[in-house]
């Protein structure tokens, strides 16, 4: 990606882009190749490797997990990425640009009625801001999974890895309530808190055996009652 990062520089400044605005998208950009190693735990980064779920998660963060930025920063970073993103495509360096279907400022999400999106928001706080490294990960990918797809609880728990298609952005096949097989679609927070509950996820017992996307510390399959217990425990901080 350097590479490329350094001949779309060259190409602004051959159409004689102001030097303030060459300035700030090679910022940007260059933070945003830093963050793409560091996230996708790669020494290089490809062009292709690039995806949706990672810009969003640049845009939204910056590189700095747990840092709120402005819609303004948001959108700054966006056009930058869109725009290197942009002529990639149109150099044939890349066949279609990730960027293309995220909306400034705001992202879409789809969710149920257990809670107002002022409280999810609050809970989705408590959990970044008091679970241990050892549980964030995991317990961010049950919440927000929880929350953007409606399934019940026993539902998500009974996932299994080869059932996560990031590509469809889809959990495929579910049994739902009644005995119904469907596929469940997923969105783009629910894609970076499983990709990166899926690297910690490494690091618990009999990871590499249990088939279950959700492990408990004895690498076992998460259990209904152990999951209400840690969503209870975070409901309850958030209510202090």
């Amino acid at each position: 990606m350097d590479r490329d990062l350094a001949d779309f520089l060259g190409y602004l400044h051959d159409r004689n882009r102001s030097p303030l605005t060459i300035e700030r998208y090679g910022e940007t950009l260059r933070r945003f190749a830093v963050f793409a190693r560091a996230e996708l735990h790669q020494d290089h980064v490809r062009v292709e490797d690039v995806d949706k779920a990672l810009v969003v998660a640049f845009v939204r963060e910056g590189g700095r997990p747990g840092v709120k930025s402005s819609p303004a920063t948001r959108n700054a970073r966006l056009s930058a990425v869109r725009a290197f993103q942009r002529w990639l495509v149109a150099e044939g360096r890349l066949a279609s640009d990730p960027s293309k279907a995220i909306e400034r400022a705001t992202l879409p999400s789809r969710s149920p009625t257990f809670l107002t999106p002022d409280e999810f928001g609050r809970l989705r706080d408590t959990v970044e801001r008091t679970a241990t490294e050892h549980y964030l990960r995991r317990d961010l990918a049950i919440v927000l999974t929880f929350w953007h797809t409606g399934l019940r609880l026993r539902e998500l728990l009974s996932l299994d890895l080869d059932q996560v298609d990031f590509a469809r952005e889809q959990f495929l096949p579910v049994r739902r309530k009644g005995g119904d097989v469907v596929a469940v679609h997923f969105n783009v927070e629910v894609t970076i808190a499983v990709r990166r509950w899926l690297w910690e996820r490494r690091r618990y017992p009999n990871a590499d055996s249990e088939r279950a996307l959700f492990l408990s510390d004895r690498g076992r399959r998460l259990s209904p009652r152990a999951a209400e217990d840690l969503v209870g425990k975070y409901v309850s901080v958030r209510g202090k």
